[in-house]
């Protein structure tokens, strides 16, 4: 920056101190002991927000995590993300600065890097070394990229401790309209806020219900039956809020109908069409999924980790992947590149101009690889497993179950 005033940690009078520079929740609501008088409109440079980071401690629970922003490296030219450098402290105190970082450390526990970075400041300043928090694919919080509406629905359902995860949102949005100016947000930000607004307004209006109890005589008849139908053990359960987004997500499949029990404690699934489902182990109903492969009386669910099937299907990625799998319907399409991460676009690409046999030979291969074994890896694997299904098949209609 040109003509910039260059400020470290402790330089220059009036602007010295301990800085810190927020790109999230830190740009509406400043760490305790942030000088009120003392905050900057400023960008760092070679980094982009994304919604890749998990939290369980504020905007979600480990049972049922939220979404939150983190940076990730971008070397796209004039790549930079806006955020607030607020200023700590002033002080030069060494003990005075570290219990300050130690408290900050605690609030941003879940990001489990700690960075110094230049921030542009309006103005012409330039602050040499801001401290920010990230989190990375190395680190327990680190949600991966997903699809645009994916993170929505996830955003839509969660709450936690400090709140609902949508109040993250919105006032991040706010905050870019009143303070930092809205044509420095990334496009992809209020896309998000508008995708969000729209699932829940469709949940007020009764558009679609994120659970209901489907009868499941009523699709026998008529001929007007979807293609698919997923049932699981849903409110009241761990997977209560992991089925909500996962139903929110794929709400504009018009060939899929999702449902689940309401109070297991009195409708427990026992039995449809003549055919019992016996509970699953220790007093869960079982998790069955139809469609046109199983017919009327459906499938269980095969666990793919050693957790306990509650918990497996309560992470919201798990579920959309069990959804996707079970049912042949994907957020990402594989064909035309709609709704897919980045990841996700850069592998289909990769495979689109490939003959349908040889994405059918790659994906015998990705399903021998025992899913139990990859941990952090597993959901990747899903990805490219649900891209390669799509090419591997002729695109088209399906069936009638």
């Amino acid at each position: 920056m040109r003509g910039a005033t260059t400020v470290g940690l402790s330089a220059a009078p009036g602007l010295s101190g301990l800085w810190v520079f927020g790109y999230g929740s830190l740009v509406w609501k400043p760490p305790a002991g942030a000088e009120q008088n003392t905050r900057l409109v400023g960008y760092v440079e070679g980094y982009r927000r994304v919604w890749c980071q998990a939290s369980t401690d504020h905007r979600g629970t480990p049972e049922a995590p939220g979404s939150v922003v983190t940076l990730v490296p971008d070397e796209t030219p004039g790549a930079r993300v806006w955020g607030i450098a607020a200023r700590l402290s002033d002080s030069d105190d060494a003990l005075e600065l570290a219990r300050i970082i130690a408290d900050l450390d605690y609030r941003e526990k879940q990001y489990d890097t700690r960075l110094q970075l230049p921030v542009h400041a309006e103005g012409g300043v330039l602050l040499e070394r801001c401290i920010t928090y990230v989190g990375t694919p190395k680190g327990a919080n680190w949600a991966g990229e997903r699809p645009l509406l994916m993170v929505a629905a996830n955003i839509a359902a969660a709450h936690g401790p400090s709140g609902r995860n949508d109040e993250y949102l919105f006032r991040l949005c706010e905050a870019f309209r009143s303070q930092l100016g809205a044509e420095r947000a990334e496009p992809e930000l209020f896309e998000l806020e508008a995708l969000v607004r729209q699932l829940q307004a469709e949940a007020a209006a009764g558009s679609h219900e994120p659970l209901v109890t489907a009868r499941a005589e009523a699709q026998r008849d008529g001929g007007t039956a979807p293609s698919v139908v997923l049932s699981v053990a849903s409110e009241g359960s761990k997977q209560a809020p992991a089925w909500n987004a996962a139903t929110l997500a794929f709400a504009n499949r018009t060939d899929m109908v999702a449902f689940g029990d309401i109070n297991l404690a009195t409708d427990k699934v026992t039995s449809a069409f003549d055919i019992n489902f016996k509970p699953g182990a220790g007093g869960w109903p079982s998790h069955r999924f139809f469609n046109t492969a199983t017919g009327y009386g459906g499938k269980a669910y095969v666990q793919k980790t050693a957790q306990r099937i509650c918990d497996e299907l309560g992470q919201t990625q798990a579920m959309l992947d069990y959804v996707s799998e079970m049912s042949g319907a994907w957020i990402c399409n594989a064909r035309s590149g709609e709704h897919c991460t980045p990841a996700e676009a850069e592998y289909a690409a990769s495979w689109r101009s490939k003959a349908p046999e040889e994405a059918a030979e790659q994906l015998a291969t990705l399903d021998a690889v025992p899913l139990a074994d990859l941990l952090d890896d597993r959901h990747w694997l899903e990805r490219r497993r649900a891209v390669l299904k799509q090419l591997a098949t002729p695109n088209e209609p399906k069936d009638e179950l």
